[in-house]
């Protein structure tokens, strides 16, 4: 799939609901925008996208994610040409990543190898090759790695000390690595990995996307200098699963998750034989 460039530029658009959508992100739920795309007719749905933000800093990349729509045409995002009643291209996107303050900032889109790119275009819809592409991943997969890749059920109760007591992780912690978390759905889908449940053929649009993401490797375990393999260590898990998991001190495995649903579904069915 290519990857395109967005722009926002807040002297020309308020966007009043940033706030708001940058805790849905930070929460795993699904920030989905309208935004405009300038001339580009051919972004195909699943293509991705690098939000940068223009204008008054600070200036930077502040966003990325997957286009949810083929562009369709609607009124202006500008208030005084709306009233003109000048039309626009759109393609809704959703939002995977999300900062009110750059992930990457102006300064690394400046140097080398970023260097050379429009990155202070004012027309939103250009496709990013993929060299950098490829620096634009590995640079907000860093920003983002930086942080504890958790949620509230996959911490116990009690104070977690790693190597040495180089770091003190508390229950409430509700910090993850967002890059992580994206690549793992992007492989597996947002379906449960266990139960199968996905939340949009359940809740329509408003669903899409959202799903929990499951550590296979508990996080008692992990150590100061541990990465994660998206693919290898995190699956897709919807909440009531996920709850199920983490029901004992020692996670079930999914294995046994998906057995327990079985069985239950042998004795309503009058299939369970002793």
């Amino acid at each position: 799939m290519d990857t395109y460039l967005l722009a926002w530029n807040p002297k020309r658009w308020d966007w009043k609901t940033l706030a708001d959508d940058c805790e849905t992100v930070a929460r795993g739920g699904n920030a989905r925008q309208p935004w405009s795309c300038g001339n580009s007719k051919g972004i195909a749905v699943g293509s991705h996208f690098f939000l940068v933000r223009l204008g008054s800093d600070p200036k930077g990349i502040v966003g990325a994610g997957r286009i949810a729509s083929s562009p369709y045409e609607d009124l202006h995002w500008d208030p005084a040409r709306e009233k003109l009643g000048d039309k626009t291209l759109y393609v809704d996107v959703d939002f995977e990543s999300l900062s009110q303050n750059p992930l990457i900032g102006w300064a690394e889109l400046q140097n080398p190898p970023l260097a050379g790119f429009p990155w202070a275009t004012q027309m939103s819809g250009i496709r990013i090759l993929p060299p950098y592409v490829q620096e634009l991943e590995r640079l907000l997969s860093l920003t983002l790695g930086s942080r504890e890749i958790a949620i509230a059920e996959e911490i116990s109760g009690e104070t977690n000390f790693h190597e040495g007591s180089l770091r003190q992780i508390q229950v409430n912690a509700y910090e993850r690595d967002s890059a992580a978390r994206t690549a793992c759905i992007r492989h597996y889908g947002a379906k449960c990995f266990v139960c199968g449940f996905n939340f949009e053929n359940v809740y329509g649009q408003i669903g899409a996307g959202y799903i929990h993401v499951h550590h296979l490797v508990p996080l008692s375990q992990i150590r100061w200098e541990y990465s994660v393999d998206p693919i290898r260590d995190l699956r897709p898990v919807c909440p009531n699963c996920h709850a199920m998991i983490h029901l004992r001190g020692k996670p079930f495995t999914l294995d046994e998750v998906q057995r327990f649903i079985r069985e239950v579904s042998a004795v309503q069915n009058g299939k369970l034989t002793s």
